[in-house]
């Protein structure tokens, strides 16, 4: 991270890993910047308290008086912290100077026992840098980013911890930097060759490359493969903030343009993210980004919950996509978290949502179905955008682009990118369905007297169809088996290669709905309460189904369960009487924990 404290000095955001090297020519490619407007000075904005932090899957708001919320991921950070005045990594600076750690697991974040006197820090993966009020600097962790630090670093207002990498920056607008392994950033220098830089206000560290802005506004770029600025940035309206990380680069103007550009194999591509009139510091990570207005208000942008706002969701919430990827609201608002956009063939209200592997449909209270998609690199691609009427329900399967539609008159048919003749003939001949599910690998229909069949297009037997058991209230989208409500509020899995139905804790009873994950299934009972099932494993492996046990006192109305097309992660969510919408669960991969502050 890079903390800059001094007046005159733009407070920059959260960066992730950096290798330093030699300034590098700027790429010979012309690209065409924001013409047709007019030339505005540089101006550099007052310095206000900086208030926002982002780490992959996590955003952070610190409010006047340091009290920190935080969305997205699970950080296990304490309720009772105060006092605040930054955050990187797992790791709170407070007013006093003291320095507060956390951790999901059992074991805290290392931190040096007599630590104090601390004005930020910057976190990478294998160490750390710490910035002391008498503007000197420490590092621990292994590695070169802390081996090749230079001894005694005097005078000191911001630092910026990456790869192997580290970089700082002094009172007087200088900066020094070291480099990492010479595999990483090409250079032979033990340290990077920043002794012509002045007049420095903000440095921003990414895993190849590092950035720098002047106090002209012009931005400066070094170090491997992907270092370099698109020509042009700053020749109309100068930079206020820069941030970086992995090998991209960010860079606020003056007009309130949030620009991102990256360099690889293929050259120099350049994104302009928005324009966010009024914004003065940004804060992004690998998977989003936040941005603080001068008045304090907050905006956002990228993938996942950590790119919404607490008040994106004050109105509540009545449908979320089987990816989690689209969220309803009650005033019929979408909620993408994705850089994608919302494509909508109706003007009438929204009532339901779903969306996998980039297909992502919607329901209009008037009976018409949206469905967009957007491609994958070399898959055949059907229409970006398609409507259909007299549609009662629907489910996006996330083969083939496929969308199983169901008519208000009883019929199914498919809407898919490669359209297989026998399944479109066979769902075609389906009569008198009330629902239509995705559920254990499987399309599921059921039908008015309470019968299941289920359908696939296997790659070697070609279409496969089960008739499965029957009185049945509903089917839950599951990752493994057909989860099934039996119309006496009992739940159970079928399994239509071998016929079996298996009960599933047989002492639940008064079901009304049912979500099933991988190894979760939920079960929502009529007076509220939640339950989650291990229909999997015997056995809990390393706590997985502790982390995954419904938050206590939960009183919901409706429940869901994402379903990954790798059956690896199990994520969880319900809708409170309250109107708040709670996720919650685990990926063997990484904590999956998603809890929205009120």
């Amino acid at each position: 991270m890079a903390v800059l404290s001094k007046p005159f000095i733009l407070i920059m955001t959260l960066v992730l890993a950096a290798c330093g090297g030699k300034l590098e020519e700027q790429p010979s490619t012309s690209y065409i910047f924001y013409s047709n407007k007019p030339a505005t000075p540089f101006v550099m904005p007052e310095k206000s308290p900086k208030r926002i932090f982002a780490e992959p899957g996590v955003s952070f708001y610190v409010d006047e008086h340091g009290r920190p919320t935080t969305w997205g991921l699970q950080t296990c950070m304490s309720e009772n912290l105060v006092d605040v005045v930054s955050i990187a990594g797992n790791a709170a600076v407070k007013r006093d100077g003291t320095v507060e750690a956390w951790s999901c697991s059992e074991t805290a974040p290392h931190f040096p026992n007599n630590l104090h006197n601390v004005n930020a820090l910057a976190v990478d993966q294998d160490y750390t840098l710490v910035l002391k009020n008498d503007g000197s600097v420490e590092a621990w962790g292994w590695g070169e980013g802390v081996s090749k630090m230079p001894p005694n670093l005097r005078n000191v207002v911001a630092i910026s911890a990456g790869k192997d990498h580290g970089l700082v920056l002094h009172s007087d607008g200088r900066v020094t930097g070291w480099d990492g392994p010479l595999a990483c950033c090409f250079s032979r220098d033990e340290f990077a060759k920043v002794d012509h830089l002045r007049g420095i206000v903000a440095i921003a560290s990414g895993d190849h490359h590092n950035l720098a802005l002047r106090n002209d506004g012009t931005v400066v770029s070094w170090g491997s493969y992907s270092a370099g600025i698109p020509p042009g940035l700053t020749n109309e309206f100068g930079a206020i903030a820069i941030a970086a990380e992995g090998d991209r680069s960010y860079a606020l103007l003056a007009n309130g343009d949030l620009v991102r550009w990256e360099i690889n194999m293929s050259g120099m591509k350049v994104d302009k993210i928005g324009t966010l009139p009024g914004v003065e510091h940004i804060a992004v990570a690998s998977t989003h980004g936040l941005a603080q207005k001068k008045d304090g208000r907050l905006m956002a942008w990228g993938n996942e919950l950590a790119s919404l706002l607490p008040s994106d969701l004050a109105g509540g919430v009545i449908s979320i996509a089987a990816d989690f990827s689209l969220l309803l609201k009650t005033d019929g608002e979408i909620l993408s978290m994705s850089d994608r956009p919302v494509i909508l063939g109706s003007d009438a209200p929204v009532v339901k949502v779903d969306a996998r592997t980039r297909t992502n449909a919607a329901l209009h209270s008037d009976g018409t179905l949206s469905v967009w998609a957007f491609r994958f690199p070399g898959m055949p691609f059907g229409d970006m955008t398609k409507t259909f009427s007299n549609v009662k329900d629907f489910v996006v399967t996330g083969s083939n682009q496929q969308v199983v539609i169901l008519k208000t008159d009883g019929t199914v048919f498919l809407s898919s990118a490669n359209l297989n003749a026998q399944e479109a003939e066979f769902v075609a001949s389906l009569r008198n369905i009330v629902s239509v599910q995705h559920s254990g690998g499987y399309s599921v229909a059921l039908n008015d007297k309470g019968e299941l069949t289920a359908w696939r297009v296997h790659n070697s037997h070609g279409l496969q169809t089960y008739s499965g058991p029957s009185m049945i209230r509903a089917v839950g989208g599951s990752y493994d088996n057909i989860f099934i409500l039996r119309s006496n509020g009992t739940v159970a899995t079928w399994n239509p290669e071998s016929s079996d139905v298996i009960e599933v804790a047989p002492e639940l009873d008064d079901i009304v709905t049912i979500a099933g994950g991988y190894p979760i299934y939920l079960a929502l009972k009529q007076d509220g309460t939640v339950k989650s099932i291990n229909a999997s494993f015997p056995n809990d492996i390393d706590g997985f189904f502790a982390i995954n046990a419904v938050p206590h006192g939960l009183n919901a109305v409706a429940i869901y369960s994402e379903l990954p097309l790798s059956g690896i992660s199990s994520s969880q969510a319900a809708l409170t009487r309250a109107g708040q919408l709670i996720f919650w669960g685990k990926s063997y991969l990484s904590p999956d924990f998603y809890q929205l502050p009120e």
